[in-house]
């Protein structure tokens, strides 16, 4: 999976990304394109969120998504609790407005564990603006495999 992330320029990749069927994702958030050779690399199993609070929002990408960028409303802080590759349960406490991306990171992956894209926290308002490029993502994909792939599901 990191060498997916990597090869897409991610930050974070989810197993269902990768037809992968399990509860785990993984991250690297200190990966920057001004920074190529720093890395925090985690590996996050059943992961959950613990008491969140407050809002934020965070302009939000996603390599199922190239190119397709918006704003996204996200807790601001939390708990987060998983277990990593040796099944030692984890826990680390974030705060996104004081600077914590890996908080963003998580939820985003998070909810594709749960079986949401970020494009399903848009309003219409908003996905009226990034339509026209979603169906260029369908267009291409069916010419790709000939087959028909929907983005959209409302």
């Amino acid at each position: 999976m990191f060498a997916v992330m990597e090869l897409k320029r991610g930050v974070g990749l989810a197993a269902p990304q990768v037809a992968v069927s399990k509860r785990i994702f993984i991250t690297d958030h200190l990966r920057r394109k001004d920074e190529p050779e720093a890395h925090d690399r985690r590996v996050w199993i059943n992961p959950r969120l613990i008491d969140p609070q407050g809002e934020t929002v965070y302009e939000e990408g996603c390599l199922s998504f190239p190119g397709i960028y918006a704003k996204v409303t996200r807790w601001n802080g939390f708990t987060a609790a998983w277990q990593d590759e040796w099944g030692r349960e984890q826990r680390l406490s974030l705060d996104i407005q004081a600077g914590d991306f890996l908080g963003i990171i998580i939820q985003h992956e998070l909810d594709h564990l749960d079986g949401r894209l970020f494009v399903d926290h848009l309003s219409p308002a908003q996905l009226s603006v990034i339509k026209g490029r979603m169906k260029d993502l369908e267009r291409d994909y069916k010419h790709e495999t000939g087959k028909d792939g929907a983005v959209l599901r409302r």
